[in-house]
């Protein structure tokens, strides 16, 4: 299953390079190529690597663990390439 639009899903930082950042929660505000902005229950916003974390995402209704290399990258670009992709 590919995630495309990550904005408004609210998140969990399971594990991350930074032990700073382990079990951060909150909701995704804003996303670029290689962070997440997450505002967390105090309403301070965290800019968080992707690529060296593994982060529980609630997807409609679900809990879902993703891996940060498979959410690297633009979201028009995962949008692009769900669209064009054969499989």
């Amino acid at each position: 299953m590919k995630i495309l639009d990550l904005i408004g899903l609210k998140i969990t930082v399971l594990y991350h390079s930074n032990p700073y950042y382990i079990n951060i929660s909150g909701i995704i505000v804003f996303e670029s190529r290689n962070f997440l902005y997450i505002r967390d229950h105090k309403g301070k916003i965290k800019r968080i690597y992707k690529m060296n974390g593994i982060y529980q995402l609630d997807f409609k209704g679900s809990h879902m663990i993703v891996h940060g290399c498979r959410i690297v990258g633009s979201p028009i670009k995962r949008i692009y390439k769900r669209r064009w992709s054969v499989g």
